[in-house]
């Protein structure tokens, strides 16, 4: 029988990245970004997922070299936009349990950038792992979140067109207008989403960090949660969320541009993969034009 051990420690690490506090926050904090640095290597059955909210969970697991599998299963216990993240998590080795830890990320602005504070206690399990391994695996982890936040903020961006949806319209009212219809959520509970489908909002906290909570629920009844998080707002010009929900994840872009004496409003989806883009592209591009045919009727009864 193997003997049994349990170490426990604690260790503490300090960055400074050369970004804002809330572009820190959202590589962490969405989907897409974080699985750019964080998920393993890609090899054959690797497999990450992320529902970032308090007591959503986060996922990663696959193979080392083709040889070692590992599993590496979270829970957020604690968010405050832009500035905290507590989460627990565990990890195995070849099915094997190595480590079970809390960790604490915090933010603050330093200078022009951000200081990055992670503190991580961890009760490391029958010498299948130490805490000199774990942080400088976490440090590594941390130099790849440098680089993509190097490679983001240079706006160096990958090609996405194959993972794409557009949708846009000319609107005969001014920016503010159209703005307005999406920034105001009693304006749009009345118009989001596919004909017949209706809203009811729990949470819309319109600004970097913030949730948008909502159930839509469709002609037949069915009712939809959604869940998304909200990364930029620039009033009148662009929103841009990440939209985390069980069913559909994906980053939409909203931009607000005048064109002649009206506004050019674009719904812009960019999804994790081109297969997840196939399988929704049908109905999603139907359901766009639904949406800005009842944006359409809305600003009109609004003008009238």
């Amino acid at each position: 029988m193997a003997e049994r051990s349990i170490a426990h420690a604690t260790f503490k690490i300090e960055r400074l990245f050369a970004a804002s506090p809330q572009q820190v926050y959202a590589a962490w904090a969405d989907p897409t970004a974080k699985a750019a640095w964080f998920r393993g290597p890609e090899e054959k059955g690797q497999k990450y997922s992320l529902d970032f909210r308090l007591g959503g969970t986060e996922h990663s697991s696959g193979q080392v070299n083709g040889k070692v599998a590992y599993t590496y299963d979270a829970v957020i216990q604690n968010i405050v936009p832009n500035e905290r993240i507590v989460y627990s998590y565990h990890m195995t080795i070849d099915g094997k349990p190595i480590s079970v830890s809390l960790s604490t990320l915090e933010l603050s602005p330093e200078c022009t950038g951000t200081k990055l504070r992670y503190t991580e206690t961890g009760a490391f399990l029958d010498g299948l792992d130490k805490v000199e391994y774990r942080e400088h695996g976490t440090k590594e982890l941390l130099d790849k979140l440098n680089g993509e936040l190097e490679r983001r903020t240079a706006g160096a961006t990958p090609d996405t067109s194959n993972r794409e949806i557009v949708s846009s319209r000319v609107f005969d009212v001014p920016v503010e207008t159209v703005y307005a219809a999406f920034a105001d959520p009693e304006q749009l509970k009345h118009w989001w989403g596919p004909k017949g489908f209706t809203n009811v909002f729990e949470t819309f906290d319109l600004k970097p960090g913030g949730e948008w909570r909502f159930t839509m629920r469709g002609p037949d009844g069915r009712d939809f949660p959604n869940y998304s998080v909200f990364r930029e707002i620039v009033k009148n010009e662009r929103v841009v969320f990440d939209h985390v929900g069980t069913i559909h994840r994906f980053e939409m872009r909203l931009s607000f541009v005048p064109e002649g004496r009206g506004t050019r409003f674009t719904m812009h989806l960019v999804f994790d993969s081109p297969a997840e883009r196939a399988a929704v592209e049908r109905y999603i591009i139907e359901g766009n034009t639904e949406n800005l045919d009842r944006l359409g009727a809305a600003l009109q009864r609004s003008a009238a």
